[in-house]
């Protein structure tokens, strides 16, 4: 994180929204730039984060504000080829697929990445805690988590 932190500061963000204007993403700078303050805020409380050693073999020690708050979590996982959301619980046995419009697909995308939810729970009527997961499902589901 103390790294990127550097790279980011560094970052010269005329030239880089310009970079990304030749990618065909259409960002204005005022957008990019609070990207960036959410980026480099992320990156600080990375920066302070001090990991202790989990027993990844034991569920409830490696997710264990997940596994405490389990009833209230939805996995919002993106198949792009379809242009679809699969809605599923903690345990990804009870899934429902939103099938939405190319738009509502990318506008929720959107919102997924930069972990808003708040089209989704809008849209859902829902007030869960999301966690968004990026998936083609050419696997399955179980080889997510």
């Amino acid at each position: 994180a103390k790294d990127a932190i550097v790279l980011i500061e560094n970052l010269n963000l005329k030239s880089f929204l310009k970079k990304i204007e030749n990618s065909h993403i259409k960002i204005s700078y005022q957008e990019l730039e609070n990207i960036i303050k959410k980026v480099k805020a992320r990156l600080y409380v990375l920066n302070k984060f001090n990991p202790i050693d989990i027993n990844i073999e034991n569920n409830s020690e490696f997710f264990p504000k997940i596994v405490k708050k389990k009833e209230s979590i939805k996995f919002l996982l993106a198949s792009h080829p379809e242009k679809n959301f699969s809605i599923c619980n903690y345990n990804l046995k009870n899934c429902e697929i939103l099938k939405l419009t190319d738009i509502e697909y990318f506008e929720i995308l959107n919102d997924a990445i930069n972990q808003e939810f708040k089209i989704i729970k809008k849209k859902l009527r829902s007030n869960d805690h999301m966690v968004f997961l990026f998936n083609d499902f050419s696997q399955n589901k179980k080889d997510i988590i």
